[in-house]
């Protein structure tokens, strides 16, 4: 098994360490635990992002979400042409990045093929559509839940059962370890500390660095787990400490929509440098403040996906403007991922209604995973006109 992979991730924890960013190092030593089970033999299940962390926590099985060591992988350029992959694998041209880069990941040995697939029909179409075509190509479980059955009337209801059959395949298969008790306070303590971390971002806008936030909003799929509480406490704690020297100088507020060149990693403290701005919030690292309860459990982790703000274009234009009020947001970046099914395709709606409420507003497109496929000159000539209109010809 390639090796040179999990050596990138351990130089990624001593670097955090060495910088003093103790949350995101811890953040990645827990997935490099993870990773270490995995090329240890232990069988993992390949995970789409909105599947519930909380319900695979009860077993004994490792949940490998597929765009958060995609995304990592993609940092750190470990595939030099996945067109060409994707020519040698039959991989539809118009078909996501990420799960290409994946997909590549285990056909290169970097992984082990994994024991099966949990996919949620949301927000991504060509996530699960990877996972159910992967689980044929490869001879192995797929289990499905349906987040969205077309119609409005007791949603919450089937998508609650919908979470029950899937405990229900997954109890079949694996021990579980963790009672529900377990988890839902683990869950709760979580999502506590991170509704005070927004509090806190709200009420001292660009107290927290977006590339931080970028680097660990995947940190919703560790709901669940006392990880995850560990990792947001340290944030929390960092947070509250930078509030005694906050001092903001009034420079335009942005707020960021959409994904992140994941190998530019440095584009946001440029852009931020370049144009005398504050990248203030992101939307990705955004998510429900919902708690559970025990004696709910289903129903709560229903209500939480459906208060999701990509759980419909209308969710997420109301958590838009929402951003926009709390945070006095003076424009806003959309990078739209190339082949996407889901964002490109809501960016009509936003203009107009940003319009509408007079906001700057600019999309830009490229590849969060494949470098080849992003223009930075083209990327810059866009915000140049973006911060002329925001500054009034003063950049």
């Amino acid at each position: 098994m390639n090796n040179s992979f999990r050596h990138k991730m351990d130089l990624s924890i001593r670097f955090m360490v060495s910088r003093k960013e103790l949350d995101i190092a811890a953040y990645l030593k827990e997935q490099l635990s993870v990773l270490d089970d995995i090329l240890l033999g232990k069988p993992y299940l390949a995970v789409t992002f909105y599947v519930p962390g909380e319900l695979l926590a009860l077993f004994d099985v490792t949940a490998l979400y597929m765009e958060r060591i995609a995304g990592f992988g993609a940092a750190n350029r470990i595939c030099t042409s996945l067109e060409t992959y994707r020519g040698m694998t039959g991989f539809p041209y118009y078909g996501c990045s990420y799960q290409l880069l994946f997909d590549y990941m285990i056909n290169s040995g970097i992984l082990p093929k994994p024991y099966g697939f949990v996919a949620a029909s949301f927000a991504c179409d060509d996530a699960w559509s990877y996972c159910r075509y992967a689980s044929g190509k490869y001879g192995i479980p797929f289990y499905f839940m349906d987040v969205l059955n077309g119609c409005d009337v007791n949603s919450s209801e089937y998508l609650a059962a919908q979470l029950k059959e899937l405990y229900t395949e997954l109890q079949s298969v694996f021990p579980q370890v963790l009672s529900v008790e377990e988890v839902v306070d683990a869950s709760n303590k979580a999502i506590s500390s991170k509704s005070r971390i927004d509090e806190l971002r709200f009420k001292y806008p660009g107290i927290m660095n977006s590339t931080q936030a970028f680097k660990m909003f995947t940190i919703y799929n560790d709901l669940g787990r006392k990880e995850a509480v560990s990792v947001l406490n340290q944030t929390l704690d960092d947070l509250q400490q930078k509030v005694v020297t906050y001092a903001y100088n009034n420079e335009p507020r942005v707020l960021w929509l959409g994904i992140l060149p994941l190998y530019k990693n440095s584009i946001i403290q440029e852009i931020e440098k370049k144009y005398k701005c504050r990248i203030v919030y992101e939307e990705l690292y955004s998510f429900p403040h919902e708690q559970l309860s025990v004696k709910s459990f289903f129903n709560d982790l229903a209500k939480r996906i459906e208060k999701n703000l990509f759980y419909t274009p209308e969710k997420r234009m109301e958590a838009i403007i929402s951003l926009i009020d709390k945070l006095e947001i003076d424009g806003i970046i959309h990078f739209s991922q190339n082949n996407c099914r889901f964002l490109p395709p809501q960016v009509p709606l936003l203009q107009r209604k940003l319009s509408e409420l007079g906001i700057p507003f600019v999309e830009v497109r490229g590849d969060a995973v494949e470098p080849e496929c992003f223009n930075e000159n083209e990327f810059f000539n866009y915000l140049d006109t973006f911060f002329e209109i925001i500054c009034r010809g003063v950049k």
